[in-house]
């Protein structure tokens, strides 16, 4: 694992979180597992760049990626209705 802190090239941009549906990438940047396929290419097209982790003072959670939430999916069995 490659972990690199990476940020918008442009940070009026809004970016799908790859795996985390509805979340977006944060502008503050996150950091990332870059030798993953998806982040290597968001890198070599110019999306992403390499930037330097915020200090100390940050608390790990802010640049670590956040779960994805599960779907809720109505059951055949009932009706959202009653």
């Amino acid at each position: 694992m490659t972990a690199k802190f990476l940020k918008l090239r442009d940070p009026e941009h809004r970016f799908p979180m790859p795996g985390s549906p509805g979340l977006l990438f944060p502008a503050s940047g996150q950091s990332v597992d870059a030798d993953l396929p998806i982040w290597a290419n968001l890198l070599a097209d110019g999306s992403l760049v390499e930037a330097d982790p915020p200090p100390e003072s940050v608390t790990q959670t802010e640049t670590e990626p956040l779960p994805a939430l599960p779907l809720r999916t109505p059951s055949p069995l009932t009706s959202d209705g009653e």
